[in-house]
């Protein structure tokens, strides 16, 4: 089983829309492979915006607290897929990659984030299954 890490700040928005979409679309789309989040300074919570959003599209999933972005995650991970939060120069090239996407405020923001990040989740599936 493939493992993806999505890491960012504070693993309480764009890390963890990234590892709740990943995980249902895997699952929905029957590929061995799954997706774990965290931050290089994490919240204490995930963001309540992203809990409600993730429900409104169906998507169900236990989010659990932040966590801390270790060596250990990052020698698990198949795949890490930073949202501007790593050095690229400190991975090989094959298995990392950089998902810009702008840290989200505004409803309109956390939709536009929410979208952009599945788009990229389906890309990056077909590319690992």
């Amino acid at each position: 089983m493939k493992t993806i890490l999505f890491a960012c700040t504070e693993n309480k928005k764009r890390s963890k829309i990234a590892e709740a979409v990943f995980n249902h679309l895997a699952q929905e789309k029957n590929i061995d492979a799954h997706a774990i989040s965290a931050g290089t300074i994490p919240a204490q919570e995930v963001d309540t915006v992203v809990a409600g959003l993730l429900n409104e599209k169906d998507i169900k999933t236990q989010l659990e607290t932040p966590r801390k972005l270790t060596d250990e995650l990052l020698t698990q991970a198949d795949r890490i897929v930073s949202f501007g939060c790593l050095i690229p120069d400190m991975f090989p090239k094959d298995k990392f990659e950089e998902w810009l996407v702008d840290d989200p405020k505004t409803p309109e923001e956390y939709k536009l984030a929410f979208d952009t990040i599945y788009q990229k989740v389906e890309d990056l599936l077909q590319r690992i299954s």
